[in-house]
């Protein structure tokens, strides 16, 4: 029953997917690359919320990722 639930909740998913994303100053870690890539396949829009200092760099990363 609960299978059910959530796949029915994805087929009728229009919301989107807010990630926090980790990071080192530099790059990415890999389970943020991964809830990315998972959010992106559920569909709608995949939105990151990339925190810290300097991270011009890692927020390029991740839009060249999924441009």
């Amino acid at each position: 029953m609960q299978g059910f639930r959530l796949r029915t909740l994805l087929e009728s998913r229009n919301a989107s997917t807010l990630v926090v994303a980790e990071h080192n100053g530099e790059k990415l870690t890999p389970i943020t690359l991964n809830a990315v890539t998972a959010a992106a396949r559920v569909g709608g829009e995949v939105a990151a919320l990339i925190a810290g200092e300097n991270c011009g760099p890692v927020s390029n990363r991740l839009v060249k990722l999924h441009s």
